[in-house]
């Protein structure tokens, strides 16, 4: 049995991109994300299921309204090394000097964010995306797609824009923690089981998508001697 958990958010006024550029600074709000506040301003829908007669929170589906699209910190641990990337579509890393605005959180998961690359020369992209031209001559915060930060600080590529993440967190269910297929860590077992259970065909294609660890070979022991070829009976 399956229970859900909705928080009704009304939509915004009228003005939300201009209060939105006014709130933080200079960036602009893409219009992906400026359509959805349009329509409710914030997401909070939380799915839970009977568990040996006890409740459990599987998943949540969560967009923060306007007022709670804050500015986060960005600290120097930045993107884990390229040979530690555990996804093939996790190939970027953070963009130096950037600006991250939240999205969603979850304290024992970690935090979403639109990331913004403030170098003039860097290409835009996602639906909030410069020309390289009209980056180059207004210098302005271009959207670099939508960032994870793990619990350990550490910052994971996840989507192109606000559009593509909403979709990546519809097909996963929302499921507790489904980020980290797109960190080096991986899954842990419990959300794993879940998806196992509740998104089997995702987690397959996921899975296809993880690029397997590469273990080099331990350096051979000056002591160690060659092993004997087996006797003959």
């Amino acid at each position: 049995r399956r229970r859900t958990n909705n928080t009704h958010h009304p939509p915004t006024t009228t003005g939300i991109q201009t209060r939105g550029q006014a709130k933080n600074a200079s960036f602009v709000l893409p219009a992906d994300l400026v359509a959805f506040l349009e329509f409710t301003n914030g997401l909070r829908v939380q799915w839970s299921a009977q568990c040996l007669q006890t409740e459990v929170v599987v998943g949540t589906f969560s967009i923060n309204s306007l007022r709670n699209i804050t500015r986060l910190p960005v600290d120097s641990l930045g993107s884990p090394p390229r040979e530690q990337r555990h996804h093939v579509a996790d190939a970027r890393t953070l963009p130096v000097p950037c600006a991250a605005y939240l999205i969603d959180q979850h304290p024992k998961v970690g935090q979403v964010a639109l990331v913004y690359s403030l170098s003039s020369t860097t290409h835009g992209r996602g639906s909030g995306g410069l020309s390289a031209a009209a980056s180059v001559a207004t210098a302005a915060p271009v959207l670099d797609g939508v960032w994870f930060c793990d619990t350990d600080g550490h910052w994971h590529w996840l989507a192109d824009s606000f559009a593509s993440y909403y979709r990546l967190m519809i097909v996963h269910l929302g499921i507790l923690g489904w980020q980290y297929i797109f960190t080096p860590q991986g899954l842990d077992a419990l959300t794993m089981q879940w998806m196992r259970l509740y998104c089997p065909q995702r987690l397959m294609l996921d899975l296809q998508n993880v690029r397997p660890a590469v273990h080099p070979p331990p350096p051979p022991s000056s002591s160690s001697q060659p092993p004997q070829p087996p006797q003959a009976r």
